[in-house]
Order: C-alpha cells, then structure tokens, then sequence
C-alpha cells in the first residue's frame, strides 16, 4: 500500500455510506499521504462532501449536470405496487 498513488472510488455516494465508511477510512489510513483520490458519484450528498474535507486537500469538482442539456428526454414517475410494475413500464415505452 506503501505505493499506491491512486485510489478511484466510483459510485462514491454508495461506498461512502456507513456501511462502509469505517472499512475506507482503515484503507486510507494505509496509503501515503501524497497520493491522488478520484471520486465518481451521480450525487453528492453530505456524506461525500464530509469525506472530501477530510481526506483531500483542495478537491476540484467537476459537475457535468450544470452543462448537461436533456433535450428530448421526458421523465415519469409512478407510484405502483409490485404487480403494475411491468404493465406501468409497458404503458411508459409505448408513449411518444
């Protein structure tokens, strides 16, 4: 672990819960201080941001929504119990 200079963490907001959060703190502890910490989320909560400050002196942050343009898309919600489910997403793919 001594030279390990990278550490990437995708779908950070998952690995970051307190699931295991203690597991990854035990492995960072392990890793030199000069290292580099990538973190891929689609959302940052709290507990990613907590993380950062802790772990990585002046984070950059790179967040594509803010550029991101979703013509075309529509976006449904639907509140159904566990048998409308595939009828509920049948309806859905049929519309325009």
């Amino acid at each position: 672990m001594d030279h390990c200079k990278v550490i990437v963490l995708d779908e950070a907001d998952k690995l970051l819960s307190q699931d295991f959060m203690d597991m990854l703190d035990r492995i960072i502890s392990f890793l030199p201080s000069k290292r580099q910490m990538l973190l891929y989320s689609a959302t940052f909560p709290v507990t990613v941001e907590e993380f950062m400050r802790k772990h990585i002196d002046n984070p950059y942050e790179i967040n594509v929504m803010e550029e991101l343009t979703l013509k075309g898309v529509r976006h449904y919600y639907a509140f159904v119990k566990e048998r409308q489910k595939v009828h509920c997403l049948n309806t859905l793919f049929s519309k325009d």
